[in-house]
C-alpha cells in the first residue's frame, strides 16, 4: 500500500510569538516526516524547515494543539509516491480525492545545520 500523505494549516493563538503556516506530513513508517512553511508553496517554492517527526495520528487529526499551540485543520490529504529519494532532494508524486500533482523538497542547508532549510515547490491540479 502506498504511504499517506497530508497537508494541516496550524494556526497559533494570536498573543504566541510563533507565525501561523503549512504543516506538510509524509508518513514514513511509524512516523510523518514533517515540513513547515509560512507560505503556500508555488511551482518555484517556498523556504520551508524540517521539523521533527510527527506522531501517526496528525494524519486524521484536526482540533487543538496540546501546550496552547492553536489549532490544526486537514487542507490536503492522500497518498504518495516517492519518485525521487536522495539525501538533499525529493520527488513526491500525490494524489488525494481532490488533487493530483507533485511535491519537490531540496535542502537548502548543510544537513548538520540548525534549522534545516529545504525549498518545497508543489505543482497541483484540482481533480474536479
Amino acid at each position: 500500500m502506498t504511504p499517506r500523505f497530508v497537508v494541516l494549516c496550524h494556526r497559533f493563538p494570536l498573543r504566541s510569538c510563533r507565525a501561523s503556516h503549512w504543516d506538510w506530513m509524509f508518513e514514513h513508517g511509524s512516523v510523518l516526516h514533517t515540513w513547515s512553511a509560512r507560505r503556500w508553496p508555488a511551482a518555484d517554492g517556498v523556504e520551508s524547515i524540517r521539523l521533527s517527526d510527527h506522531r501517526i495520528d496528525y494524519l486524521e487529526y484536526e482540533g487543538r494543539v496540546s501546550g496552547d499551540r492553536g489549532s490544526v485543520r486537514r487542507v490536503l490529504r492522500g497518498r504518495y509516491r516517492l519518485v525521487v529519494a536522495l539525501p538533499a532532494y525529493r520527488l513526491m508524486s500525490i494524489l488525494g480525492p481532490d488533487v493530483t500533482g507533485r511535491v519537490a523538497l531540496q535542502r537548502l542547508s548543510p544537513e548538520d545545520r540548525e534549522p534545516d532549510r529545504w525549498r518545497l515547490a508543489c505543482d497541483l491540479r484540482p481533480l474536479r
